[in-house]
């Protein structure tokens, strides 16, 4: 995880995979808005606890969309686990349409998540404490069901007659 400086929200800049990680949001932050201005339909995943959507590059591209006319700015919150997901595992979704608005679900009761291979909790200096165990990198994929529902609200919407109100 990568060191964040509180006075600018920029990430330590001495660690190369920061490096990395500053380029591929600017880099990503870019293709979306060329993607905007060619009238695509977009939706960037990231996962709830991301801090991709404060990088300076990202907040560019947001404030820009929300001041012209042609382009917008949608972000909705949805939970794995209420598509399937083994463990509730919350996401972002940051969109030019409010298409996406139709994949938000709340969060799932975390009642038989984890399965035990998931993760492990503990208790330090008196608080509760969780961690990813090996399992949880089978997490990563999304559910069948996320895809399905994804590929509904998008074929639903080429399938009705293109019209630029669904933008807005």
């Amino acid at each position: 995880m990568a060191t964040y400086c509180m006075i600018n929200l920029l990430p330590e800049t001495r660690l190369h995979s920061v490096l990395v990680g500053n380029r591929l949001a600017a880099r990503s932050a870019l293709l979306w808005l060329l993607g905007a201005c060619k009238l695509a339909m977009l939706t960037l995943e990231q996962p709830d606890s991301s801090t991709m959507p404060k990088h300076p590059s990202w907040m560019y591209v947001k404030d820009l969309a929300k001041s012209v006319s042609w382009c917008h700015w949608y972000q909705t919150t949805t939970w794995m686990g209420a598509y399937g997901g083994k463990t509730p595992k919350g996401h972002i979704l940051l969109s030019n349409t409010k298409l996406t608005a139709a994949l938000a679900r709340r969060k799932p009761k975390a009642t038989g998540y984890g399965q035990g291979n998931t993760y492990k909790s503990y208790v330090r200096n008196g608080k509760l404490k969780v961690d990813g165990a090996k399992g949880l990198k089978g997490t990563e994929n999304y559910t069948d069901g996320f895809g399905e529902a994804v590929h509904g609200v998008y074929a639903n919407y080429t399938l009705a007659t293109v019209s630029q109100d669904n933008f807005n």
